[in-house]
């Protein structure tokens, strides 16, 4: 934002500098001010804004000439954790009432499924998936998605046979299963990716246990994550803290794991 304009200033630059007429400026400036709640700051300076505050004037400014494409380049990455979530609830609400487009750029996962419609996933300079928020991060096209949206195990394994969707493989927890594949090739090696919260402990009546021993705990209100140590290998687990004082485990306790084989998901290496 310019420091020298006052907030309504700011939104009206770019229109003043496409040739606006100043009654179709003032106007399309005051339904920006009403649409991001700042109809109170219009005669204010930069500097006597908050944070979020600038960030709602900065898109304002950038909404009010309407585009068909607006982007967005990491707008959110200054701003602190409470502020930020607020501001993801604003975008939201914004995109729904005006109906443009954002290009929304981030490196933050969580942003990514809170935020998308649809997710591009770029590594390596190629488009490595795109799709809905659900479908990218629970049916991963390979193991660079389903690394960096998200948190998840990956555990070796040798795929045994291939069945159109369904691959059947052996873990190095020295256990077999099918589930869901892409890009698996029988007699190849494949990974496994499991994600922490599809794993519950202690195990239920799920199919696949394993016995483990916590390693590490971490509380952070909503959730604990546990790191296990099983058949050789490490997992990392989130146990929703849905009860208060509810059951807790401790470092260095005896635990069984267990896993559904339909959220496994086998990615060809």
């Amino acid at each position: 934002l310019y420091p020298h304009m006052s907030v309504e200033q700011n939104i009206g630059f770019g229109l003043e500098n496409l040739g606006w007429s100043k009654g179709r400026r003032d106007a399309r400036v005051a339904d920006m001010l009403r649409l991001v709640h700042m109809e109170a700051f219009a005669g204010r300076k930069p500097q006597q804004l908050s944070g979020g505050q600038r960030q709602r004037v900065a898109l304002a400014r950038a909404l009010a000439p309407e585009p068909e494409v607006l982007l967005l380049d990491e707008p959110l990455s200054a701003l602190d954790l409470k502020l930020r979530q607020a501001m993801r609830d604003e975008l939201r609400i914004l995109q729904r009432k005006t109906g443009i487009t954002f290009v929304f750029v981030t490196h933050d996962q969580e942003e990514a499924l809170d935020m998308s419609d649809r997710i591009c996933v770029l590594g390596d300079g190629e488009i490595q998936q795109l799709g809905t928020p659900a479908a990218i991060y629970e049916e991963p096209s390979n193991r660079f998605v389903a690394d960096f949206i998200g948190e998840t195990n990956f555990l070796d394994a040798d795929v045994i046979a291939v069945d159109g969707e369904q691959a059947t493989v052996k873990t190095q927890l020295g256990m077999t299963l099918t589930a869901s594949h892409k890009k698996a090739v029988a007699g190849q090696k494949a990974f496994i990716s499991i994600r922490p919260e599809k794993i519950s402990l202690p195990a239920q009546d799920n199919p696949i246990a394993v016995d483990g021993t916590i390693m590490s705990t971490n509380y952070l209100g909503g959730y604990t994550y546990y790191l296990i140590e099983a058949g050789g290998t490490k997992l990392r687990i989130s146990k929703r803290n849905s009860v208060s004082r509810g059951q807790m485990f401790e470092i260095g306790q005896s635990v069984k794991v267990g896993f559904a084989a339909e959220s496994v998901r086998i990615l060809g290496a």
